[in-house]
């Protein structure tokens, strides 16, 4: 760009040394064209930079969308293991039901291990029930 004004005006200070009005027609024209390269260049410019703009947001849209997928997927993939934990639920709550009341009878009978043993019984029912919500 730099280069066609320095052109330019050695042009115009070659052709003004003793000219007459045919030289600054000629040098309007000639500054013409100038401003048409730099508006050309500032155009060419500015569309490249509007290319590689909107190819960004369709790699960022692009993105997004693979984020989104594999968000739900993961989503579907818990709400599944959620709904699988959760109709096992009353059998394990049965269990523990059983265990509870088997406790009870050892306590009233003063069997104090056996009353321990049940009560770990339903602890860890649950406990496992718990790991498999995590």
């Amino acid at each position: 760009m730099f280069a066609v004004f320095v052109a330019g005006w050695v042009i115009e200070s070659a052709m003004t040394r003793g000219t007459t009005g045919t030289s600054s027609t000629l040098m309007s024209a000639f500054y013409v064209g100038e401003v048409a390269v730099v508006v050309l260049t500032i155009a060419l410019y500015i569309s490249r930079r509007s290319a590689a703009i909107r190819n960004w947001e369709r790699g960022r849209m692009a993105a997004g969308e693979r984020n989104a997928r594999s968000l739900t997927e993961q989503a579907h993939k818990l709400a599944g293991g959620f709904y699988s934990s959760l109709t096992e639920l009353p059998r394990l709550l049965d269990r523990v039901d059983t265990s509870l009341a088997q406790a009870d009878s050892e306590f009233r009978d003063k069997a104090y291990a056996p009353f321990w043993d049940n009560i770990e019984q339903a602890a860890m029912v649950l406990g496992a029930f718990n790991l498999t919500l995590a």
